[in-house]
């Protein structure tokens, strides 16, 4: 039971990194894009 309760911790801290990690560079991307925008339009 304790394996069991640790791996799917670890499984739930995994998806949280991930899901932080693509918001971020989600982020990141979009603010470029906005950024190339504005360029173009200049």
């Amino acid at each position: 039971m304790n394996y069991s309760g640790l791996v799917l911790s670890d499984d739930y801290k995994l998806l949280q990194w991930l899901s932080t990690w693509y918001q971020i560079n989600f982020g990141f991307g979009l603010e470029i894009k906005s950024e190339l925008m504005k360029e173009k339009k200049i």
